[in-house]
C-alpha cells in the first residue's frame, strides 16, 4: 500500500481528505472552536465528492458528534451543513462536463438518472456482498497479509501495543478508529475486485494512531526507547518498500498497451474483456498518437448503455448502428430497475456483439474472457489477442517483436493484479505455440514457449510442452535443462509419471544417453 503515494489513482488524496477531515474535527472536539468543525465539514464534502468509501468514515462520525453534541447549536449546524454542501458541489462538475462532448463520457452523468446511478456506483454492485464463507476466509487471510506486508510483523506487533496502551487515555480517539478498522474491513472483506489492498487504507491510517500510546509512559527513558522503535520500524518499512514502490523506470504499461496495438494490420478492430489491455492502448492512442486507425473496444462496458451510445457517434460503426441501438433500448428498463426480460437483453447483446466483430471491414482481432464468447472469437493467437479469422493464413511474427524487457525486469516486484494482468503473456504465448506446432512451426512455437518462460520460469504448464517439443526436435542439452526444471517443481509421483511416459513414446530417458 506504500505505493499509493506515487500511483496516479484516487485513493491517495481519499487518504488526505480522510486525514483532513478528521483531524479538523479532533481539534473541533478539543478545541471547542466551531470554526473546526465547520472546516472539518468542508472536507468531507470534498471526501464525499471524491469517493464513496468516505461513508465508511459515517458511523464514527456520527459517534463523535452524539459524544460532543453540547458544543452543537442550531447556528454551528447549519453553517457546517452549508459548508459540507460546498464541498459537495465539486460533483456539479460531471453532468456539466458530460453535456460538452468529452472524450471519454464515463456514465454519460449529465441526466439526473445516470448522474445517480454514477453517484451511487451502481454498475459496481455485482461485486459487492456475494462472498461464500469460504471466500470471506481467504479475503480475511489475505488482509492480514496485505497488512503484514505493509509494515512488518514486529512493527505491526509494537503498533499494535501501542495501540492498546493509547485507550487508556484517549478512549473516545480509539472508539473512532475502531468503528473506521471495523466497517473498512466488513465492505472491503466483502467487495471482490482483484486490487482490493488500497481498500485497507483506512484501516492503516487507523492503526497508525497508536503511536499516540507513547503519550501514556511516563518514564522518559522507556519514552524515548519506544520512539526510537517506531523510528526505526517506520525506516525499515520505508526501505522494504522502495524498490517495490519506485516507478520511475517502470515502462511496463506503455509495453502493455504497445503489445495490444502493434502486431494488428492496419484499420483493425480490437475487442477486449480485459480493462488493463483497453486502457493502456487507448492511452497510446489519445496521448501519443499511436496507432489510431485501430478502433478498439470494450467488451464489457458494451453491456452499459451509455458505452454503446459512445461507438454510436462514431461514424466507422455506422455498420452496426441498428443492432447497436436496438440492444440500447432492450438494456435500459434493466439499468432503470424497471421489468426487463434477460433473455431479451441477453440476445441483443450477442447480435450486436456479433455485427461488430463479422461485419468489420477490415482484420478483426478479440481476448474476451467469458468463455462461450472465447470459444466463439477464438481464432487464431497473434500477440495478445486472437485474430477472429479461423480460416486465415499464417503470419509471421516472432516473439521479438514485442517490447517486455521492463515488464520482465520488474517481474519479482508485480503485486496481485499484476500478476493477473501480465499473465496474459505467458497465457497467449503458449496459445500461439500450440498454433505453431499444429502448423508444422516447431522452432517459432519454441522460441514462444521459452519467451513465456521469461514471465512464468517454473511453470510446468510451460515446461512439459517445451520438453516434448524438445525431444522431438532432437535438442537434447535444451530437454535436459527443462527436465532439471521441472524436477524443482513437479512431486516425485508426476516425475515418475513423466519418466514413465517418456520411456513409453521413445524407449528411454534420450539425454541420459
Amino acid at each position: 500500500m506504500w505505493e499509493q503515494a506515487v500511483l496516479t489513482e484516487v485513493y491517495t488524496l481519499a487518504i488526505f481528505l480522510y486525514l483532513s477531515a478528521l483531524t479538523t474535527l479532533f481539534s473541533w472536539t478539543s478545541s471547542k472552536n466551531p470554526r473546526w468543525l465547520v472546516l472539518s465539514a468542508f472536507f468531507w464534502g470534498l471526501s464525499f465528492a471524491h469517493h464513496m468509501s468516505v461513508i465508511l468514515f459515517v458511523p464514527a462520525i456520527i459517534y463523535l458528534l452524539i459524544v460532543y453534541r453540547r458544543q452543537l447549536n442550531f447556528r454551528i449546524t447549519l453553517v457546517s451543513a452549508l459548508f459540507f454542501v460546498l464541498g459537495l458541489s465539486v460533483y456539479l462538475y460531471l453532468p456539466i462536463r458530460a453535456s460538452l462532448n468529452p472524450l471519454m463520457n464515463w456514465g454519460a452523468p449529465s441526466t439526473f438518472e445516470r448522474f445517480f446511478r454514477h453517484l451511487t456506483g451502481w454498475q459496481y454492485r455485482v461485486w459487492m456482498f456475494s462472498r461464500t464463507t469460504e471466500q470471506l476466509k481467504a479475503a480475511l487471510a489475505d488482509m492480514v497479509k496485505i497488512i503484514v506486508k505493509n509494515w512488518n510483523l514486529p512493527s505491526l506487533v509494537l503498533l499494535i501495543l501501542l495501540w492498546v496502551l493509547a485507550a487508556i487515555r484517549r478512549t473516545k480517539l480509539l472508539w473512532v478508529m475502531l468503528l473506521i478498522i471495523v466497517f473498512d474491513a466488513i465492505y472491503a472483506l466483502n467487495y471482490t475486485i482483484p486490487d482490493i489492498s488500497p481498500y485497507y487504507l483506512p484501516v492503516v491510517l487507523a492503526l497508525s494512531v497508536g503511536v499516540l500510546g507513547i503519550d501514556t509512559i511516563r518514564l522518559r527513558f522507556i519514552r524515548m526507547v519506544l520512539i526510537v522503535l517506531v523510528i526505526v520500524a517506520v525506516v525499515f518499512s520505508a526501505q522494504k518498500n522502495f524498490r517495490i514502490c519506485d516507478h520511475s523506470d517502470d515502462w511496463s504499461a506503455w509495453e502493455f498497451g504497445a503489445n495490444v496495438l502493434s502486431p494488428v494490420p492496419a484499420n483493425s478492430l480490437i475487442m477486449v474483456s480485459n480493462w488493463d489491455m483497453y486502457a493502456t492502448a487507448r492511452y497510446l492512442q489519445v496521448c501519443h498518437d499511436i496507432r489510431n486507425d485501430v478502433a478498439i473496444l470494450d467488451f464489457n462496458l458494451l453491456r452499459r448503455s451509455w458505452y454503446v451510445e459512445e461507438i454510436s457517434k462514431d461514424p466507422r460503426f455506422a455498420f452496426a448502428l441498428q443492432k447497436i441501438m436496438y440492444f440500447r433500448d432492450r438494456v435500459l428498463p434493466f439499468e432503470r430497475g424497471e421489468k426487463f426480460d434477460p433473455m431479451i437483453i441477453q440476445d441483443a447483446f450477442d447480435a450486436m456483439i456479433d455485427e461488430l466483430l463479422m461485419r468489420w471491414p477490415y482484420p478483426v482481432y478479440a481476448h474476451i474472457a467469458e468463455l462461450s464468447y472465447m470459444q466463439k472469437y477464438k481464432g487464431i493467437p497473434e500477440g495478445l489477442t486472437f485474430r477472429v479469422d479461423v480460416g486465415g493464413h499464417y503470419r509471421f511474427l516472432p516473439p521479438w517483436f514485442f517490447e517486455y524487457k521492463n515488464t520482465i525486469r520488474r517481474r519479482l516486484h508485480w503485486d496481485e493484479r499484476q500478476k493477473v494482468v501480465y499473465g496474459v503473456y505467458p497465457a497467449m504465448f503458449m496459445n500461439r505455440a500450440v498454433y505453431l506446432v499444429a502448423n508444422g512451426r516447431l522452432a517459432e512455437a519454441e522460441d514462444y514457449l521459452q519467451t513465456a518462460l521469461l514471465f512464468s520460469p517454473l511453470d510446468p504448464r510451460l515446461l512439459k510442452p517445451l520438453l516434448a517439443l524438445q525431444i522431438d526436435r532432437n535438442n537434447l542439452v535444451g530437454a535436459k535443462r527443462t527436465w532439471e526444471k521441472l524436477m524443482m517443481v513437479l512431486t516425485p509421483g508426476e516425475i515418475q509419471a513423466m519418466r514413465t511416459d517418456i520411456i513409453s513414446r521413445f524407449g528411454r530417458i534420450p539425454w541420459e544417453y
